[in-house]
């Protein structure tokens, strides 16, 4: 079983989400490859061009498990499909891509090391914050897409 919400957000929006983040839990923002291991773990959600990063409430303990790609010397997590992550895809509305948050729960591994339920409740707060803080919604294919305040601006305008 895995959880995903459709979303429309801009780098404003993004940061006002990571400023909820940030008020509920200790949160780290990582990225998908870096040149170092320490790399992967920044402060801040990533800006433009990174547009997949992952959100790890430090509250859930998790061990990362550093592997390196060896044709490109960038290193990534090995261990991300057992990890307490939320997978935040970015919008690209110039262009009607809608980004998600996603969680696999335990779809891709049956050896989670963390409290599924209590994760489950920080998953439906994030989600819950997204759906209230919204500007508006659409269906695109069926699935609700959420737009935050920003991107709900820009997307009337456009139209």
């Amino acid at each position: 079983m895995s959880f995903q919400l459709q979303i429309a957000t801009t780098e404003l929006d993004n940061k006002a989400f990571e400023c909820f983040l940030n008020s509920i839990a200790n949160c780290v923002f990582i990225i998908e490859y870096a040149t170092e291991q320490e790399g992967l773990f920044v402060k801040t959600a990533p800006t433009e061009p990174i547009n997949t990063f992952y959100i790890w409430n430090s509250f859930f303990d998790w061990q990362p498990e550093f592997a390196q790609i060896k044709q490109t010397n960038q290193y990534y997590i090995a261990n991300m499909a057992n990890a307490p992550l939320i997978q935040f895809s970015k919008s690209n509305l110039l262009t009607n891509k809608f980004g998600r948050i996603y969680w696999s729960k335990n779809l891709l591994s049956n050896s989670m090391e963390y409290d599924l339920q209590e994760f489950e409740k920080f998953y439906k707060q994030v989600a819950n914050w997204i759906k209230r803080h919204s500007a508006g919604k659409t269906k695109y294919a069926g699935i609700n897409t959420y737009f935050l305040p920003d991107a709900w601006h820009k997307h009337t305008i456009a139209r």
